[in-house]
């Protein structure tokens, strides 16, 4: 072994747990990413509702979830209480994680939804969803949280971060302009998972997977302008 060279090692790095406390939020250029607020309800109701045929059929849960506000009300809730159970239920994990509403800096109306679940917390691994209202598209608005969002969870903790080791997204090969972000932001392509997926109207569909781990470099415009909103 060459003095250049890393030295092995068998001792494996601790369990990811959640930052205590969990990170306030995220502003970048035009944008906020929090948590969601109990007062937040009636606009995420009406995110979803004005968007609710676009968002079908490739988020099923915009079928039969927040069909009115109190509806909305009641899954800001669960969210919260999600994000508190310290050890998160794994059915929990497997559908919350951790929910994050995605808020224009300028005015505060809110124009979509992401955050962390799947998360695997032996190898420090979570999954990033998305989502945006139909008339806040074609903006930039979701390229630009995703990769803020993909900086924040890899940043360390003590740094306001949320200390994960890797991300990943999937989508829908049919989901075109879904598939568009992690394309956009350069993240790896590393998974095609062949016709595993039955989306209504377009039948068996693709998966694909991109990722991306701390510990290589950065693709471009990932966490450009992001900032915690607070000194956690």
């Amino acid at each position: 072994m060459t003095a250049s060279e890393p030295s092995p090692t068998n001792d494996r790095p601790p369990s990811w747990t959640p930052p205590d406390p969990l990170p306030d939020g995220l502003r970048t250029r035009r944008l906020v990413i929090r948590a969601y607020q109990p007062g937040d309800a009636r606009a995420l109701f009406e995110a979803i509702d004005r968007s609710r045929a676009s968002l079908l059929p490739w988020l099923p849960w915009a079928a039969t979830q927040h069909l009115n506000s109190q509806q909305s009300a009641e899954s800001i809730d669960l969210f919260r209480r999600v994000a508190a159970e310290r050890p998160m239920r794994p059915e929990h994990n497997a559908v919350f994680g951790f929910v994050l509403g995605i808020f224009r800096a300028d005015d505060g109306a809110l124009v979509g939804g992401t955050g962390f679940n799947r998360i695997v917390h032996d190898s420090a691994d979570a999954e990033l969803g998305y989502w945006l209202a139909a008339d806040a598209r074609g903006r930039g608005y979701c390229t630009e949280a995703v990769g803020a969002l993909i900086d924040w969870g890899l940043r360390p903790a003590r740094d306001g971060g949320w200390g994960l080791r890797r991300v990943r997204i999937f989508a829908a090969a049919a989901n075109v302009a879904s598939c568009a972000v992690p394309r956009r932001l350069g993240l790896r392509e590393e998974a095609r998972f062949v016709r595993d997926r039955w989306v209504p109207g377009h039948g068996w569909c693709d998966t694909i997977g991109w990722g991306v781990t701390v510990d290589e470099p950065m693709p471009r415009a990932i966490g450009s302008d992001a900032m915690p909103r607070s000194g956690r």
